[in-house]
């Protein structure tokens, strides 16, 4: 009875992660592209060509000649380049709390639908002038500051001094981790400051016409393997075509769960 019981927490567990992924998904819309480039695991041992990432030539590449394409926005996580796998801190004065930050593009508020409580987001004026500022999520402001109000002060982000213009909403962990430790940063700073080059971890572009995102998607492809020759390891896909990938696995999961359960009663 206690192994059957199990099983059927198990399945609801499962149920319940399908509909956490679909929530997750469908606040970020279904009509945005995901560019990417990494290396299938496959390709590594036939393949001697290999690129450390995008660059920003691609992102303006995109822009200017993909039609289809009506917006984007370039993202690079500081632990990224020669900072991989670092751990990256933020400190006030006394304080200090483990972040995760990223440098992202102005559209990345609107593409990927995430809001500020207070303040501004990421600017073009930021961008051209890699300005030292940032927006901070609400765990972030909480640790740092408490009951100090954080707007204008300056943090310290591995050795960079980071004026707040702007403290995010509260939104909790999703399937990116605890977004309200995120700290979001101008791209430009994060190349020009932290990495050192013009690097791209992911590119978040939307179609002119959602009904042609995938004629859309096949523009980009075919401009990357034209840019890098056939180069494997680039990944052109839509939100919509991974969550259904996702759910399918979870299902395949809860009937191999439920079958389990199933057998379990008759014996």
């Amino acid at each position: 009875i206690i192994g059957v019981g199990a099983v059927i927490i198990m399945v609801a567990i499962v149920q319940g992660a399908s509909e956490r992924v679909t929530s997750e998904f469908s606040g970020l819309g279904s009509n945005l592209m995901i560019i990417f480039y990494q290396l299938d695991p496959k390709d590594r041992n036939t393949t001697t060509r290999r690129i450390d990432a995008m660059k920003m030539d691609d992102v303006r590449a995109i822009l200017s000649e993909c039609s289809l394409v009506k917006s984007l926005s370039a993202e690079l996580p500081i632990n990224q380049g020669p900072n991989q796998g670092s751990t990256f801190i933020a400190k006030y004065r006394d304080k200090e709390t483990e972040i995760n930050p990223n440098g992202v593009q102005p559209d990345y508020e609107r593409l990927r639908n995430v809001k500020v409580a207070r303040g501004r987001f990421i600017s073009e004026d930021d961008l051209t002038s890699w300005a030292k500022v940032c927006v901070i999520g609400d765990k972030v402001r909480a640790e740092l500051f408490k009951d100090e109000d954080p707007m204008g002060r300056e943090v310290q982000v591995n050795g960079v001094s980071l004026t707040v213009v702007g403290i995010m909403e509260k939104k909790g962990r999703s399937l990116d981790g605890d977004a309200d430790k995120n700290v979001y940063v101008p791209l430009t700073t994060v190349q020009k400051r932290y990495i050192g080059r013009e690097l791209v971890g992911v590119i978040w572009a939307e179609p002119k016409d959602p009904k042609r995102i995938n004629e859309a998607m096949e523009q980009v492809w075919q401009l990357l393997m034209r840019r890098y020759d056939n180069l494997p390891g680039f990944h052109v896909d839509s939100q919509e075509n991974i969550l259904a990938s996702i759910n399918k696995i979870l299902t395949v999961f809860g009937i191999i769960l439920g079958s389990i359960a199933g057998l379990s009663l008759l014996v």
